[in-house]
């Protein structure tokens, strides 16, 4: 296995969601884990910087942060020669809370949609995606209004998924998506990052918030605990700009190109954060960030990288 190519290959990836990245990443630390070549010696170092390398390269998702913390508490807690059991066995916890909380999270959302109703979403959120596949299950036919998302456009992916489904989904611009909200019963987008700063979503999400109080229709953040960041882990979150390219090909002379993915919604926009634990609002978020537990040996650790913070 070559890990640097895996390595790049998240941080190049510009069409997965946050939990396909971070599924990927699971399984790069797990086949390093089997790895007969390596000692247990020489794994810790290894893991270390395989998952530093990975918050690197995705540097605005929160997932990468907490997994890293989860692989570096198992390492330093395991008794010699059991470093190898323990990591494994750190990973497949994390699946296994991820998954229930995701579920969770999905069967929370469901709640908030009413038969009838119209929804409106950004981008392409897998955790969007399971709410809606439940709604589906419990016989909820639903008009779904997707911001296409450029410059890769994942809204449009999400249109073809809903409509296997059998919701009735409608793809729009994404400059006319606020104007649009007030024809909506609720905003719902997914997540990266849910920390002190706000909400790290598809570029556009901000807009939504802003439309969506004027209109007074509730938007809420689908987001499992997994996104969120606690402070002392703050200092790895960057908005990198991606490729220029990417937005506009070929770039004019003299033209700049600011191909940012993400944008930042204050908390205080949304109508809250749907976790496993249930619906919280701003203040409740930023309590339950500072009381995140923290791996110090990670806290302690420069951040690296020089993408717009």
């Amino acid at each position: 296995m070559d890990i640097e190519r895996e390595i790049a290959a998240l941080a190049e990836d510009v069409t997965s969601g946050a939990a396909e990245l971070l599924e990927r990443c699971l399984g790069l630390l797990a086949a390093l884990c089997q790895r007969a070549e390596v000692s247990d010696e020489q794994l810790p170092e290894l893991l270390q910087r395989t998952t530093r390398a990975a918050i690197s390269a995705r540097p605005a998702m929160a997932g990468f942060v907490n997994l890293a913390a989860a692989v570096f508490g198992a390492a330093e807690g395991a008794p010699r020669g059991e470093v190898r059991q323990a990591v494994l066995a750190a990973l497949g916890e994390y699946r296994r809370a991820r998954d229930a909380a995701l579920t969770r999270v999905a069967e929370r959302g469901c709640e908030l949609l009413r038969p009838g109703g119209a929804l409106l979403t950004i981008s392409r959120s897998s955790t969007v995606l399971a709410c809606l596949m439940r709604a589906a299950d419990v016989g909820m036919c639903l008009r779904v209004i997707c911001s296409e998302s450029r410059p890769m456009c994942e809204g449009v992916e999400l249109a073809r998924e809903l409509a296997a489904l059998g919701h009735r989904p409608a793809v729009v611009a994404d400059a006319l998506a606020p104007a649009l909200v007030q024809r909506a019963a609720v905003v719902l987008v997914g997540g990266d990052t849910v920390f002190r700063r706000g909400l790290v979503n598809k570029a556009g999400t901000y807009a939504l918030a802003l439309a969506a109080r004027e209109a007074g229709v509730p938007i809420y953040a689908l987001c499992p605990t997994e996104k969120f960041l606690a402070p002392a882990y703050e200092k790895f979150f960057e908005n990198p700009a991606r490729e220029p390219k990417l937005l506009l090909d070929p770039q004019p002379e003299g033209v700049e190109v600011w191909n940012y993915f993400f944008d930042i919604t204050p908390l205080e926009l949304l109508s809250g954060v749907v976790c496993e634990d249930g619906v919280l609002g701003a203040d409740e978020v930023r309590a339950r960030l500072e009381e995140l537990p923290v791996v110090e040996r990670l806290a302690r650790e420069e951040a690296r990288g020089d993408g717009q913070r």
